[in-house]
């Protein structure tokens, strides 16, 4: 399976923007650049500029290259095929996220002072709702979507396990940037965590069903 060239094209210029940006804005940034915001939305983790404003960028294109590797290495490929729109449109999203979250570092480094918190959570709101879109249409595959003994086992509980996750990522969408917005990120990540542990169960729930 072959991905589309435009859209392989836009993640590309994303990050070929974000590394010259990164180059151009070097000489005024200052030694070290933030690394991590606290559920406050205060710095609480920094690194320097060299490796803050090209690790992200390099990630992303390393991120294409695996996206560009996965449908020729899944021994399901065929399935991939099935969902091949949505699968290169969450490369685009995964990468435009990071050069998102980059852009918002380069901006803070430069001096620049807004809530982060709500500048996260609009793009995670996105990030998490296209995820359920996916995750809804996605075939069983061993890269995408929920990957558990009995999902992979079974296109039948692939399916049941991923109409049900697609529905519970699109409520995440709402609750995981909720709680990033008003600094409670304890409920977001509890909120994820159970999520995954409930459709790991129902899963094997739907696969023990249908063995009697």
């Amino acid at each position: 399976m072959k991905l589309n060239r435009k859209k392989i094209g836009i993640a590309i210029a994303l990050v070929l923007l974000a590394f010259v940006c990164g180059a151009l804005l070097y000489p005024s940034m200052p030694d070290k650049v933030p690394s991590h915001w606290n559920a406050a939305g205060e710095v609480d983790g920094q690194i320097s500029k060299k490796l803050g404003l090209f690790m992200l960028p390099g990630i992303a294109l390393a991120m294409i290259g695996l996206f560009i590797v996965i449908p020729k290495i899944d021994p399901l490929k065929k399935n991939i095929e099935l969902f091949k729109e949505h699968y290169e449109n969450m490369m685009v999203l995964l990468v435009g996220f990071m050069i998102y979250i980059y852009a918002l570092t380069l901006a803070w480094s430069l001096g620049y002072k807004f809530p982060i918190n709500y500048a996260m959570a609009i793009a995670m709101a996105a990030l998490f709702y296209y995820l359920g879109i996916v995750i809804g249409k996605a075939k069983r595959n061993w890269f995408v979507g929920i990957k558990t003994p009995w999902t992979l086992s079974s296109d039948d509980v692939w399916n049941k396990t991923h109409e049900l996750g697609g529905k519970l990522f699109k409520v995440l969408a709402i609750v995981f940037p909720a709680s990033i917005a008003f600094n409670q990120i304890f409920i977001g990540i509890a909120a994820l965590l159970g999520t995954t542990l409930f459709l790991l169960a129902y899963s094997f729930w739907i696969y023990q069903t249908a063995q009697h």
